[in-house]
This record gives C-alpha cells, sequence and structure tokens, in this order.
C-alpha cells in the first residue's frame, strides 16, 4: 500500500514540473508579411491584359526616372511602357522605417513634373491626370495602369482613376486594409 502511494505521489509531482513551464498564450496573432513580388503578382493579374507595362526599371534608371535613392527603400519593383507611346506605368516601394512619406512626396513631385512639364500624347493626358498615388504603411505605390479600351479614343482621367481603383483593390486585399 505504500509502495502504491509513494508511486502516485512520484508521479504526480512529475507531471506538476512537467507544466509548470512557461505557458504559451492562448492565441498568437501572426503578421501577415507580403512581398512586393506578391504585391506585384496580384496587381497583374487583375489587370489580365490591360496589363501593359513591360519594361522592368533597375535601381540606376529608378532612381535617374523617379527622383527614388536606394537611401530611402528596403526594396522596389518598377516597370513602365516600351514605347514611349503608353504611359502605364507601375512603380511599388517598400520604404525604410520612417521613409515612406519622403518617397511618397517624391512620388507626387514627380507626377507634379509629369503633368506640367511633359508633353503627353493626347489620348494619355487623361490616364496621366487620373495617375494613382497611395500609401498603406511602409509601402507607396504610383500608377497608370488599366491599358487603352476598345470602345474609346481618349481615356479621360475619371475613367482613368476608375481603372488605377482595380490597383488599389488588389493591393489592399493584399494588405488586409480599407482605405
Amino acid at each position: 500500500m505504500r509502495k502504491t502511494i509513494a508511486t502516485f505521489c512520484i508521479a504526480g509531482m512529475l507531471l506538476g514540473c512537467t507544466s509548470c513551464g512557461t505557458k504559451q498564450p492562448e492565441t498568437t496573432q501572426q503578421t501577415v508579411q507580403v512581398t512586393l513580388t506578391e504585391i506585384h503578382t496580384a496587381v497583374k493579374d487583375a489587370y489580365g491584359e490591360t496589363y501593359l507595362p513591360e519594361m522592368a526599371y533597375e535601381a540606376e534608371p529608378f532612381a535617374s526616372i523617379f527622383g527614388i535613392g536606394s537611401d530611402l527603400y528596403e526594396e522596389f519593383i518598377a516597370e513602365g511602357p516600351m514605347m514611349s507611346a503608353h504611359v502605364d506605368t507601375f512603380v511599388a516601394v517598400k520604404a525604410k522605417e520612417g521613409k515612406a512619406e519622403e518617397v511618397e512626396q517624391i512620388l507626387q513631385t514627380y507626377q507634379d513634373n509629369l503633368l506640367n512639364n511633359s508633353l503627353q500624347y493626347p489620348m494619355n493626358l487623361g490616364k496621366v491626370e487620373g495617375a494613382k498615388l497611395y500609401r498603406n504603411g511602409d509601402y507607396v505605390f504610383y500608377f497608370i495602369l488599366g491599358g487603352y479600351p476598345d470602345d474609346v479614343d481618349e481615356i479621360d482621367s475619371k475613367k482613368a482613376k476608375e481603372m488605377n481603383q482595380i490597383g488599389v483593390d488588389a493591393i489592399e486585399e493584399l494588405l488586409g486594409k480599407a482605405d
């Protein structure tokens, strides 16, 4: 009888000791990490055949064209048209911590210069006017997307804004934030 009681006491002590470790929280919240490549793919998929940017920009041309140096970003993806007659552009920047506002301001300056200081084909003017500059945390996006619908000769800025909203919606779906 003593041996049985002693065995149960020892088993109870061992069981008690094993449950004394660090208790795990009942629910753990994971931060969803989304890469620019995933965002880029989602945007391209959302537009399908009307996604026209074909030429990827490397770091040096990216800095030269848009004015964003490597000191401001962790990574970027930028594509533009291969033909100068088109303006469709996609820029996605994961800014370094504390630099997103500066990147946004630089892209706003780029947009202002594009509107005020460059000559545009008449068919592109509405698309340039309807360009989208969008920021979500440390992610900053600039795009003119949506191709050229067959049923119109020129795209007005209202239609361009509607077409660019497709990109915003694809981005927000991945990043989980409504505008």
